[in-house]
């Protein structure tokens, strides 16, 4: 086959479209006492090892492909000689922080004028429905069922920063796409359902994540607005403030966040404004305890042998003692400084040819912020691919 073809065009196409059902079908699996390979490992891994191939043949200088695979091999002879890590979760490690770099360069190089906002528009919509049609035949994943006490609802999905990073890297493409299309009652109806997930989900990262976005479209469009009738427009800017801030009165307190928070607040003895000024209570409500994991893993980091300092601690350490959950440190500390060195090197080819525009810059940046404070934006598979579509959505759209 060759990698021009419309066949290959038709299985990346379908590959996108059905990325909710694989993650549906994977959250099933794991709940199953059936153990067999997921149907994630199966198809993003397949993806992987097509792409991989395809950059290969595209590609004219081959050493960056070379060098890859020797660092692989070589980090594969270094697990098994030098660590007791676990040689299957350390490769699969490898292939899960490689594989947003590679999907990165593939979609910045790769052309199909078909992958194009009608088609994420579509996903997105299929999204939203995996949440909300179980929500109310009661049934898929609840956040209590892995943190006692926590509210939230993930719908058909497993995992709740997963989830709500897929949402938040689509929900910028959506607002432009809908900003074109003269549907009132679509625009009317995506809303709500957006609205209605994410106040479900209930997590940080989907809640403050749609206000950034949500500012993103607005501010500019106040602005212009201001420039028109100043005392017009301050008095309907008072209006809108005051309706949203009575909003906000009346539907937070009953959101699965606001629950959380007053849950965490009061676990961590926290009762008052000042006790915000504690370095024990920032990490604690805004980071969930990341920056004492991180202190603690970095302590056993600087105390390895030099060879951990080159290799990193692997995967199956930072298991044992806790992930971070802040992706960048959890990449380091598991690959060291070679992995991290060839890792940002291919990151910096796929980006630097790329010209990211708007939204797709916008999208791109903010998941990448948001992969500051919580986890499984860089590292999940399943995320991973939104990143990358913003490569090629910037050249279709």
């Amino acid at each position: 086959m060759k990698f021009s073809s419309k066949l290959f065009d038709k299985l990346i196409f379908i590959f996108i479209i059905i990325q909710p059902f694989i993650d549906a079908i994977t959250m099933y699996q794991i709940r199953s006492p059936i153990k067999i390979i997921s149907i994630s490992v199966i198809t993003r891994g397949l993806f992987l090892v097509i792409i991989s191939f395809w950059l290969y043949k595209k590609c004219r200088k081959k050493l960056l492909f070379y060098i890859l695979l020797g660092y692989f091999v070589i980090d594969v002879v270094y697990i098994i000689l030098f660590t007791n890590n676990s040689i299957y979760q350390e490769i699969a490690n490898l292939f899960q922080i490689f594989y947003l770099p590679l999907v990165i360069l593939f979609f910045q190089l790769y052309e199909n004028k078909k992958i194009n906002l009608s088609l994420i528009f579509k996903v997105y919509l299929i999204y939203l429905n995996f949440i909300i049609v179980p929500y109310f035949l009661h049934i898929g994943v609840y956040a209590s069922e892995y943190y006692p006490g926590k509210s939230g609802y993930y719908g058909l999905f497993n995992g709740g920063n997963e989830i709500s990073a897929v949402i938040l890297a689509m929900l910028p493409w959506i607002i432009h796409y809908l900003s074109n299309n003269r549907n009132v009652f679509l625009k009317i109806f995506i809303a709500i359902e957006t609205i209605f997930c994410i106040y479900l989900i209930g997590t940080k990262t989907i809640l403050l994540g749609s206000i950034i976005v949500l500012l993103y479209f607005l501010i500019p469009k106040i602005f212009k607005i201001f420039k028109k009738d100043v005392l017009k427009n301050i008095l309907i800017s008072i209006l809108i403030a005051t309706i949203l801030l009575i909003l906000i009165i009346i539907v937070v307190p009953s959101m699965p966040l606001y629950k959380n928070i007053l849950l965490a607040l009061k676990f961590f003895n926290v009762n008052s404004l000042t006790d915000f000024l504690k370095i024990e209570v920032i990490d604690n409500i805004i980071f969930s305890g990341r920056l004492n994991i991180l202190e603690n893993i970095n302590e056993i980091y600087c105390n390895s042998q030099f060879i951990t300092y080159i290799f990193g601690l692997g995967e199956t350490t930072l298991l044992n003692l806790k992930l971070i959950e802040i992706d960048i440190f959890d990449i380091f500390y598991s690959i060291g400084i070679l992995g991290i060195f060839i890792y940002l090197m291919i990151m910096i080819k796929g980006i630097k040819k790329a010209k990211l525009k708007s939204i797709y810059l916008f999208s791109f940046i903010l998941l990448i912020f948001v992969s500051l404070f919580t986890g499984h934006i860089l590292t999940s598979t399943c995320v991973s691919i939104y990143l990358g579509l913003n490569f090629i959505l910037t050249k279709n759209n």
